[in-house]
């Protein structure tokens, strides 16, 4: 079977016996129609709530937080419809990069595209350290830490879309705010719940991580907020969107979504290619959403090869110390639950999952660091994947992923 491997935006050709191949899973496509008269159609008629057009009116004052350039949200496709809407407001956009890195102006015309030049000086980029408001405590007890900003103002829109989310369960909705906006604290303590048997990818039932999201939007105040979600197919175009009451359109898209992004296996595999399409791929943080997909479907003591550039390295410092000490991994993994930072529980999985299987990649990482951390990097798809055929033998079958990060089992 021929197979065309996508890294770093070009595509690289290898031929596996039949026999060797388990599965080849694809995004799924679907049917799109235009996505202004999509986005339209859905403003004018909400899940729950009022239409676009009446959460305006007597709204002067607006803030709207967008995705940052770690989501594949067209959000300049949004503004080709609510720009109409909004122009003779007093508004501002607010970039939900919860505790990411400051994206820079290259990122921003990713996400504002030809509006970029117009909007550049209305656009703030939240800071989880700073300019902070305190909304109490959630039903789990976290802090709930706002960007002030989002207080300050008579309407709120959030433009974000959903995809599945391995601790979250799915991205979307009220992620917008937590972590979007939310302070450090919050973030941290949030994602210490990460380990939590209800933290996982497609639950949201007892969920933690979940409920904290739920809380600070209430908090925030349901009525001040007129979300759009979109629901993106293959190569990120709008499927279906979903709008209105930010509970509601986010509940209403579920279904949609996991029918969408589930895929259906009736065998785990010996070798698992994983391959992490843009923006994923930018670091090794983010190449998380791929790994942990693809651990769902790789046999104990296999092989699980993450195809993924990495370019922009490991990640936030939260995350990047464990390869910059990989003594780390092995301690924290042991006393995480009683000395939680932010990124601990990513140290509990690359520990249990350097035990489950051995872990390679190709990408731009330093390959000595990836390597005392116990992981191993390759300078090609091709030397990988035939060196994975000489470990596991003629009889090794293996499952390629194309899209891993939104691949799921």
């Amino acid at each position: 079977m021929k197979l065309n491997i996508l890294y770093e935006n070009e595509k690289y050709r290898v031929d596996i016996p039949d026999r060797n191949v388990l599965k080849v899973v694809y995004p799924k496509e679907r049917r799109t129609g235009s996505p202004f008269h999509l986005i339209r159609e859905s403003l004018r008629n909400p899940q729950g709530g009022v239409t676009f057009q009446r959460f305006l009116q007597y709204r002067r004052e607006l803030l709207i937080v967008v995705n940052d350039h770690t989501r594949p949200t067209p959000t300049a496709e949004v503004l080709d419809v609510i720009y109409g809407y909004i122009k003779g407001k007093n508004f501002r956009f607010i970039v939900a990069t919860g505790n990411h890195e400051r994206p820079g102006v290259h990122h921003l015309k990713l996400i504002f595209g030809r509006y970029y030049e117009r909007f550049m000086k209305k656009i703030i980029i939240h800071n989880s350290k700073a300019g902070l408001y305190y909304l109490g405590r959630s039903r789990n007890n976290t802090e709930l830490w706002i960007n002030s900003r989002i207080m300050q103002v008579e309407g709120i829109i959030t433009i974000s879309s959903i995809e599945p989310h391995y601790f979250a369960g799915y991205t979307g909705g009220r992620k917008s705010f937590l972590p979007g906006c939310a302070g450090y604290k919050t973030i941290e303590q949030n994602h210490s719940q990460a380990l939590h048997p209800g933290a996982a990818i497609f639950n949201l039932k007892d969920n933690p991580v979940h409920q904290d999201m739920v809380d600070m939007v209430n908090r925030v105040g349901t009525e001040r907020i007129f979300s759009i979600q979109l629901l993106l197919e293959n190569n990120y175009n709008i499927y279906k969107v979903f709008s209105g009451h930010i509970h509601k359109s986010f509940n209403a898209a579920l279904p949609y979504a996991r029918r969408y992004f589930y895929h259906r296996l009736k065998r785990k595999a010996e070798i698992v290619v994983a391959v992490t399409r843009p923006p994923y791929d930018i670091n090794l943080y983010q190449t998380l959403k791929s790994i942990e997909n693809a651990r769902r479907v790789l046999k104990r003591g296999g092989i699980l090869l993450v195809v993924s550039s990495c370019y922009q390295g490991f990640g936030p410092e939260s995350f990047a110390r464990f390869f910059k000490n990989p003594e780390l991994i092995r301690k924290i993994a042991k006393s995480v639950s009683g000395h939680y930072r932010l990124g601990d529980h990513n140290a509990v999985n690359l520990r249990s999952l350097r035990d489950f299987a051995r872990v390679w990649f190709v990408s731009r990482l330093n390959s000595d660091i990836l390597r005392r951390a116990g992981f191993q990097n390759f300078s090609s798809v091709l030397k990988a994947i035939d060196q994975a055929m000489k470990i596991k033998g003629p009889n090794g079958r293996m499952l390629f992923l194309m899209d891993a990060s939104l691949c799921v089992r």
